[in-house]
């Protein structure tokens, strides 16, 4: 199902286009990763399909239907820093916020459960460190239990410790089979936590993709043998790999984005080569991303 999709959504502050003629589409059970540097309309695009902003011109639906008061029912969302009362708890806050959403209370205790600050919930919200202030948050947006989540920079600001634990959480609530979208400009969480990604560059999208094959002319895999020239004589008749190298006694594949190490390792057994090393070396979102934004 297409959980969201635009159609020529532009915004426009006088002489200054925002966002200019976006399409894009976000299907059911994606992480969809928002990319791009300052200025480029990450920020506006969730104000608009959250309708705290009003486009210029151009349309976006929600599940396949136009935008309404039920369909924004169906999303949960964090744009701005974490904002809650500093002397009330954990559970005190949501039971705010629960009555804010009309949904139940009984939501509240699994909730602090799945954000991990059920054991901290009758604290003050001003004991909270940054990265459990923004965890609840999260636990805010999820408290109605909605399909989709929207979270804007979810990690900005965090030490390293909180940053992974939100990405934990991010990939904990996508596996219960909720749709993120994740506005961000750590493009190394992008490359973490999402399965698609696009990038915009003032206003304009330059790029919408799944991120593994963006990353696929990349991918690197390293095969070591102690005879490396039985190893290369193998290797010269398979079919898997699209470029060969040798570095430092070892084999640099470019392999076929279908083809495992597993592949690899039955391909050489088979063909008698005993392997002593065996890695495969992802590629990098940030080069891709810069690469990207050369292009355009």
């Amino acid at each position: 199902m297409i959980v969201l999709s635009t159609q020529n959504l532009t915004k426009k502050y006088s002489r200054l286009t925002a966002l200019d003629q976006l399409n894009f589409e976000i299907q059911t059970g994606m992480i969809f990763g928002l990319l791009g540097p300052n200025g480029s309309g990450k920020t506006t695009t969730l104000g608009m399909i959250l309708s705290v902003l009003k486009p210029t011109s151009g349309t976006f639906q929600w599940f396949e239907k136009p935008p309404s008061a039920a369909s924004r029912r169906e999303i949960g969302a964090i744009l701005e820093i974490p904002c809650f009362y500093p002397y009330m708890t954990a559970e005190q806050n949501l039971q705010v916020a629960a009555k804010i959403k009309k949904c139940p209370t009984a939501n509240i205790a699994p909730t602090l459960k799945t954000v991990g600050l059920y054991e901290r919930r009758n604290d003050p919200f001003k004991t909270y460190s940054l990265g459990m202030k923004q965890r609840l948050a999260i636990g805010a947006a999820l408290l109605a239990n909605p399909p989709v989540l929207i979270l804007d920079e979810p990690t900005n600001g965090l030490d390293p410790q909180g940053i992974v634990e939100i990405r934990e959480l991010v990939i904990q609530i996508a596996k219960s089979g909720k749709t993120i979208i994740f506005a961000s400009h750590l493009l190394d969480e992008v490359q973490k936590v999402c399965t698609d990604f696009m990038v915009l560059k003032k206003g304009k999208k330059l790029f919408q993709g799944n991120v593994k094959e963006a990353l696929s002319d990349q991918r690197m895999v390293e095969v070591g043998a102690e005879n490396l020239a039985d190893l290369q004589n193998a290797f010269s008749n398979y079919q898997g790999i699209s470029k060969l190298e040798i570095k430092d006694d070892l084999c640099l594949l470019t392999a076929l984005p279908e083809i495992t190490t597993n592949d690899i390792s039955r391909y050489l057994f088979d063909k008698k080569v005993i392997i002593n090393h065996l890695v495969e070396r992802e590629g990098s979102l940030e080069k891709q991303f810069l690469k990207i934004l050369a292009e355009k």
